[in-house]
């Protein structure tokens, strides 16, 4: 009996072991599809905040692509100052719909739109400057200055309201194509093969060797041989 009793038993112990051991496979089963869908919780949650900040984003944009549309519309001068200009776009009931730009950002995004004016400005002056017939780059400012006052109808759209401004445009145009110039006539010049470094002497010696390299470069303005000249000094 007592044998009976201590077999019995340890068929009980087994059992509880075989049945523990089941448990514990069970709540670890448990565990990891808990652990699982925190994951994927935490996976959605991530997603949905990115999802939320693409959105914010976008709506950004819209914004600032609708006050850069208002800058289009109403400012049209590189003249134009923020404190004038702000009261004009308040004035604009689209101004509302960019209500997510702050006023540095509306601020910095009409400093940018002046800057785009004052540079297609120039381009459209100095392209005035390199068709007219009565100013080239050896004009000086002051006969240039006379000539732009006298074609108010010309000039009027491209120069700047401020005579400082207009005067450093000039002069910037007078650089910009001298440079130009200088560089266009040295690409002539390594293109040339009459033209070698004993050029300098053998026009000392024979001013028709100056003549033949013109003749050969077909230079007919007076301008480009007197950057030649200069070129000549320098060799």
């Amino acid at each position: 009996m007592f044998r009976d009793y201590v077999e019995k038993l340890g068929d009980e112990t087994q059992s509880d072991i075989e049945e523990e051991a089941e448990r514990e496979k069970r709540l670890a089963a448990d565990a990891a599809i808990a652990a699982r869908q925190r994951e994927v919780e935490a996976e959605l949650g991530d997603k949905l905040r990115e999802r939320d900040l693409e959105s914010e984003r976008h709506r950004m944009q819209e914004h600032q692509e609708r006050f850069n549309a208002l800058l289009v519309d109403l400012v049209k001068s590189a003249e134009a100052t923020w404190h004038e200009t702000r009261r004009i776009l308040r004035k604009d009931e689209r101004y509302a719909e960019c209500d997510l730009l702050d006023k540095e950002k509306k601020e910095s995004a009409f400093n940018e739109h002046i800057r785009n004016l004052e540079k297609k400005r120039r381009e459209a002056f100095f392209a005035v400057l390199d068709e007219h017939p009565k100013i080239t780059t050896q004009t000086r400012w002051k006969d240039a200055r006379r000539i732009i006052q006298d074609e108010e109808e010309t000039f009027s759209k491209v120069a700047s309201n401020s005579e400082r401004k207009v005067e450093r445009d000039y002069r910037d145009w007078q650089e910009l194509r001298h440079d130009n110039a200088v560089r266009e006539f040295k690409d002539l010049l390594k293109e040339t093969k009459i033209i070698t470094y004993k050029s300098k002497k053998m026009i000392e010696e024979n001013e028709q060797h100056l003549k033949d390299i013109l003749a050969v470069l077909e230079v007919r303005s007076m301008l480009v041989y007197f950057l030649f000249s200069d070129l000549i000094c320098y060799v």
